[in-house]
This record gives structure tokens, sequence and C-alpha cells, in this order.
């Protein structure tokens, strides 16, 4: 009898963890007046998060390719990154993430490569893969140009509510932990390492078809 009285208010504590955990927002980020706009001689790289059914409460930590923290993003907001115009590497995993602690065969860690330009805007979407996990595992990609994927950027865009990051208490979480820290930068590399092949072997299956269409005409 205790314990089936004991379960509705054990089922109502759960409950309200839960709704806090969602509603949370991560350390030094607070909501914007409104989305940035690219200076002339920097570039802007927003970062957008879209809602997804497996969201679980945890937002992305974003880093750069040294290691130097650049946002927390939550569900559904979005956080834009004044950088140099030139080539960028990004880092992003889960602020609750104990994956490589458990299985070092996982590699939670998402990698996506930017190519800014002074003066324009580049948008990175952060998504949370697919099928869902107890904890959230994210990926990354430029979006860019026309088709569905701008089409959705779009969505995500109007949607996403604009945030700014005190980037020094970002910083200063990060350096808590330099080994964790220093773990997830080599697994954020070998990530890119492999995205970079895959798309290498893609280009090359491409051109040879393409040459072997030529053939045949």
């Amino acid at each position: 009898m205790r314990l089936t009285s004991a379960l509705p208010l054990v089922a109502l504590s759960l409950a309200a963890s839960v709704v806090a955990c969602v509603d949370a927002m991560p350390p030094g980020t607070t909501p914007a007046a409104s989305p940035a706009s690219p200076g002339p001689t920097e570039a802007l790289i927003t970062f957008v998060r879209p809602t997804s059914t497996c969201d679980t409460g945890e937002w992305a930590v974003i880093v750069d390719g040294r290691g130097r923290f650049v946002a927390n993003v939550p569900a559904e907001t979005q956080v834009a990154y004044s950088t140099t115009p030139g080539e960028h590497v990004f880092y992003a995993w889960s602020n609750d993430d104990v994956q490589i602690e458990i299985n070092r065969n996982i590699n939670p860690v998402a990698a996506v490569a930017v190519t800014a330009v002074a003066g324009q805007s580049h948008y990175v979407a952060v998504e949370v893969a697919t099928p869902c996990k107890v904890r959230s595992t994210f990926e990354m990609r430029a979006v860019a140009g026309t088709g569905g994927a701008w089409a959705d950027l779009e969505g995500w865009l109007a949607k996403a509510k604009p945030m700014t990051v005190d980037r020094g208490v970002g910083q200063s979480l990060l350096d808590e932990e330099p080994v964790h820290l220093r773990r997830h930068l080599e697994l954020g590399h070998e990530k890119l390492v492999v995205q970079t092949q895959i798309a290498a072997a893609a280009e090359e299956h491409e051109v040879l078809l393409r040459e072997s269409a030529r053939r045949t005409e």
C-alpha cells in the first residue's frame, strides 16, 4: 500500500524535473533583441537548432577547432557568431554527454567546416540525431544556396529565438574540465576526417559517373 500511494508523488516529481530541465537556459545565455547582422569586414555564422521529437532538454555545446567556446544552443534557438573570413571548424556535443565514458566506440561529437566570407551570413543547422536516444547526440551541417534544406532553414529561423551568450562564462566552464574538453576535440577531429573522406569519395564517384556517361553518348 505504501508503494502504491507513493507512485503518484514520484510521477509528479519526475514530471516537474523534466519541465525544469526543458525550460532551463544554459549558463550565460539570454534572449537577444533581434537576429544579428554581419559587419562589412566580419563574417557572421548563425547556429540554429530546430525542435525535434528527440529533444531531451539538453543543449549543444559548440566550440571552434581550437576548443574556444562559441555557444550553448538549446532547442528552438539561434546564436550568431561573428568571426574572421576564411576556413573555420566547429565541434558540438551535449552538455550532458557521458557517452564517451560509457562506450568508447561511440563518437557523440558533431563536426562541420564553414568557409566564411566577409560581410556575409552563413548558417549551420544543429540537429538532434535520430533514432532517439536517452541522451542527445547532435549533428551539424552547413546550409547554403537553394532547395529543400534552405527552405527548411528559413522556417527554423522564423521559429528559433535569437539568443546572446556570455563567452567568458562558457569558456570558464570548459576550462574546468580540460581533459574532458581535449577528448571531445580529438573525437571532433576524427569525425571531421571521416566526413571529409566520405565527401571526397562521393565527389570522385560523381566524376566517374559523368565520365562514363560522356563515353556512352
